[in-house]
This record gives structure tokens, sequence and C-alpha cells, in this order.
């Protein structure tokens, strides 16, 4: 079944899903692709055909190379270095490819691909169905949708569930040790996927061998998994909208210089107002996105003199000078603008990904950053962390 045509077309659509996202977010997410590279040259070591169709996603694979490199020499907010660098970095993941494909034509490899082929989709698919948003929930969503599917198939066609463990085992190790080792958001997200990819399994198994006649295993299968993907997003949203970096008690050190209407000021020029900041950069096609929803939640308190709503820039080394500022200007937004000066200073906000909202209570003693939601799904979304610091309550 793992050899069959269908399975090679949706490897080849996941590699293209993949490059997508590269070419979207750039060298943020680069390394994943030394990975993909690898699990691809093992996954084309056992395609059937002729040796063109063999290769057709080791071409797929160089152009988005060559993609990738054009679009960070041109677009990108992050430089590779000398050509000599650019050789070594896009030229890695091809001698990645090379190494599992003839890798996995050793003998005792490949006589164990019962479990090594599914092994290694999972790995693969679930890198790839993350990376058109890697900082949202699609990865955990991503991931556990491959999860379903593929144990899906395992159990349909017979495999054992210490068969479907072991084949799941390289991600339960991976992910084991990022929740053991790791803190913050990390711990939120491996949480999240490691308890949805072992409720797609258990109930992967109960369809596999409840349902037998075709229309109703399809219609079961269609429902359960849009169930299980909307259950994943509304716990991930829910779990990791808001993450506070401080303590009540201490007061937070911001003195970070800032461009405002041409001066150059700290946070402490607006203390005794509730501040909400929203972190871009001039090659965040999602942050510009997403200002019209900033500028409507401004408008939305536009009335009140005790909380400030600002867009904050984040200059990059290829900006030219006043780029940002004609750019958010020409807009016309509500919200005003502060501009950092050095590039690094975003993080002492706790911003680790773009846009990122900043919400400071008016003595500047609480940072807490989220995303821009303003949805009822969402418990801690903008209008209630709002609310809380507007009227916060008294212990």
């Amino acid at each position: 079944m793992f050899r069959g045509k269908a399975w090679c077309n949706l490897t080849s659509f996941l590699l293209v899903a993949g490059i997508a996202g590269f070419s979207l977010y750039g060298r943020q997410v680069f390394m994943n692709l030394y990975l993909i590279a690898l699990f691809l040259g093992i996954l084309n070591s056992y395609k059937e055909g002729s040796l063109i169709y063999k290769m057709r996603d080791l071409f797929f694979l160089i152009i988005g190379l060559v993609a990738i490199g054009l679009y960070q020499t041109h677009f990108g907010h992050m430089s590779f270095g000398s050509f000599l660098n650019t050789i070594v970095v896009l030229g890695s993941p091809l001698l990645l490819y090379l190494f599992g494909f003839w890798l996995f034509k050793i003998k005792v490899l490949k006589s164990n691909q019962k479990y090594i082929f599914p092994a290694v989709f999972l790995l693969f698919g679930s890198l790839n169905l993350g990376l058109l948003n890697p900082m949202g929930s699609w990865p955990v969503m991503g991931f556990v949708f491959v999860a379903f599917f593929l144990n899906l198939a395992l159990f349909t066609n017979k495999y054992l569930v210490k068969e479907a463990l072991v084949i799941n085992s390289p991600y339960f190790l991976i992910a084991g040790s990022v929740f053991i080792f790791g803190s913050g958001l990390n711990m939120i997200m491996v949480s999240v996927q490691l308890m949805g990819t072992l409720i797609a399994m258990v109930i992967a198994k109960l369809i596999s061998s409840r349902f037998n006649r075709r229309l109703q295993f399809y219609l079961v299968v269609f429902s359960t998994s849009f169930i299980l993907m909307l259950a994943v997003h509304l716990i991930y949203i829910n779990s990791d909208y808001i993450y506070e970096y401080t303590e009540k008690s201490e007061d937070l050190e911001l003195n970070v210089p800032l461009l405002y209407q041409g001066d150059t000021v700290t946070l402490d020029h607006f203390k005794g107002k509730v501040l909400v900041l929203d972190f871009w950069h001039t090659r965040c096609r999602y942050c510009f996105e997403k200002f019209p929803e900033f500028d409507k939640l401004t408008n939305k308190y536009r009335d009140r003199d005790d909380i400030q709503f600002f867009s904050v820039n984040v200059p990059l080394r290829i900006d030219k000078e006043g780029e940002a500022e004609e750019k958010i200007e020409s807009f016309g937004y509500s919200f005003e603008h502060l501009f950092l000066l050095g590039n690094a200073d975003h993080d002492m906000f706790g911003v680790q990904a773009f846009p990122t909202l900043v919400y400071i209570d008016p003595e500047q003693k609480r940072l807490i950053t989220g995303s821009l939601e303003t949805s009822s799904l969402v418990i801690n979304n903008s209008i209630s962390i709002i609310e809380g610091l507007l009227h916060p309550q008294v212990d």
C-alpha cells in the first residue's frame, strides 16, 4: 500500500506545500528543509517506475532551493552571507536527499519497509503541513491530521497496535524530549500535539475495526477528522494565545529607544496608560493583513484616554531609510506608530514572531504577549486582556 502511486503523489504534494512555506517565510524555517530532504530521499528510494518518475521530487526540491535562494537575495530579511555560504546552505539538502536515497537501498533497511516507510512518511508529512503557517495552530493540526490518516491506513491494513506505536515512536521521542527540556510556548504546542496524536491513534483503531461498509467508513472518517481538527484548534488557541513574561511585583525594564513623532522616547513616556503594541516588519505580509483588524480594535477604544494603541516597527537590515514610516503612514490607520531603533530590541518585549501583540499595564509591571484575536472562541482574546488591564481586580 505504501508504495502505491497515490502515496508517492501525496508526498510530492507535501513537498510543494513545504517549498511554498519556505518561499513565504524564508530562512526562519529553513533548517527544517534539511530533515525534509533526507526524508524525501528515503521515500523516493521506494518508488516504483522509471528513473525520471523516481527523480521527480528531486527536481521539485532543486527548483524550490533556487526559488528560496532568489527570495532571500532579493526579498528576504536575512541573508546567507557569502557566495560560498549560500552554496553550502542550499547544497546541503541535496546531499542529504542523495544520502537518504542510497542509504535505504541497503538490504536490511529495504526489507523492513513495513515500519520505515510509514514512519518516515509520518515525520515528513507533519513537518510539511506546518510550514504554511509555522507560528500558528497549523503545525499542531497538520501533524494530528497526518497521524490520524496514517494510523487509519495502518490499522485498515492489519498493522498491530504495537507496530503502529513503533512507527510513531520517532515523533514521540523527539516531541517528548522537547516537552521535558523545553519551556514556554514550545511545551504547550508539544503537549497538544502529543495528546492529539494519541487520541487520533485510538480513534483510527476504533474506526478501522468497527466500520466495514465503504460509504459508512468514509462518512465516519470525514466527520471524525473534521471534529478532531476543530478540537485540536480550539484547545491550541486557548492554550497558546497569551504568555505573561513578568511577575506583577517587578518593574519592567523596557527602556529601549523608540522613535515617536520624530523624537526619541522610551515607554516611560506613556506610563499611566494601558499600551497595546503591534510588532511588525516591512517584509511581513501577514502583518499588513492584520493591520485592518488592529485598526478596528483601536477604534473600539478611541473614546478612552487611558489606553493607547501603537504599531511598533522592527527595523531590518535591508530596509531603506524612511521605508517603514512611508509604508505604515500611507494607509492612514487610526493607531499611532513607534519605530524601534535596534533590530534586537524586540526581544525585550518577548516578541518571537511577527505580528505579535504586546499588552502592558498602566504601571508597566505586567507584560503579556499574544496574537490579535477577538473571537469569542478564544477565552483570553484581545478584548478580554485589555478589559482586564483597564479594570484590574483588587486582590
